[in-house]
């Protein structure tokens, strides 16, 4: 009796051995974002959680049944960086409040090209340089987007564009907006917005580093949300948002 007590004992330990070491294996080196990024996947390289309301990414360009999560693999160009995104849908919505870092003083054509090489993604991460030498980091909890640009100068820009939206038809439009500067360091406000779906988002954007100035950019016809560019001095080069 006393020799099938030892042996369950030590069969239990083995079992919780094993176990232990299971459960330590990290299963997200196995993933790649970039699956279903190319040709009609409709899917993005961007970080998000599930149910989670923010889906954060580049976006190359707002339309297109190609471009229905926003990116495409092989494009050369990156539009900027959008918060939110249906992913592997088929069909074009969100896109909400894009950003896009950039280094000399400018009030159109924000396109970039990247650096392929440069772009990399894992569960919960997104990063790119752009041509323009700023290095762009992503990533997000359930409700919040955290963006981090690392310029090659302490003068850094950024474009605010909240009229951007991820098109399904060619008519689709912000149809209201009430958008307000919150000192030198916020943006808030929201959108109504028709194009799949009716609906309405509200948004705050909040920096680490106050902005020096910001331009209210020119609206286009029919356009009813505003787009800013914000400069920045920065010290150590860094800005968060």
């Amino acid at each position: 009796m006393k020799k099938i007590g030892i042996f369950l004992v030590l069969v239990m330990v083995a079992f919780l051995y094993s176990f232990k070491d299971e459960k330590q294996v990290d299963y997200t080196q196995f993933v790649s974002p970039f699956i279903g990024t190319e040709g009609t996947g409709h899917t993005f390289p961007g970080p998000c959680l599930p149910f989670g309301m923010v889906q954060p990414g580049p976006d190359n360009i707002n339309q297109g049944w190609d471009y229905t999560s926003g990116y495409q693999y092989k494009d050369s160009m990156i539009a900027g960086f959008s918060q939110t995104r249906a992913n592997g849908t088929g069909i074009s919505e969100f896109g909400d409040v894009l950003l896009q870092p950039f280094t000399v003083d400018k009030k159109e054509n924000f396109g970039e090209s990247y650096y392929k090489e440069t772009e990399k993604a894992s569960p919960g991460f997104y990063s790119v340089t752009l041509k323009n030498k700023v290095q762009v980091a992503l990533t997000c909890t359930e409700r919040v987007a955290y963006h981090q640009y690392t310029y090659p100068t302490k003068a850094g820009y950024l474009l605010v564009d909240l009229q951007h939206g991820l098109r399904f038809l060619t008519d689709s439009l912000v149809l209201e907006s009430n958008v307000k500067i919150e000192g030198n360091n916020s943006i808030s406000g929201y959108c109504h917005t028709k194009n799949w779906v009716n609906r309405k988002y509200f948004f705050t954007i909040v920096f680490n580093q106050p902005f020096s100035q910001a331009t209210l950019l020119e609206r286009k016809a029919k356009e009813a949300a505003p787009r800013y560019v914000l400069k920045f001095d920065l010290k150590d080069k860094l800005l968060e948002t």
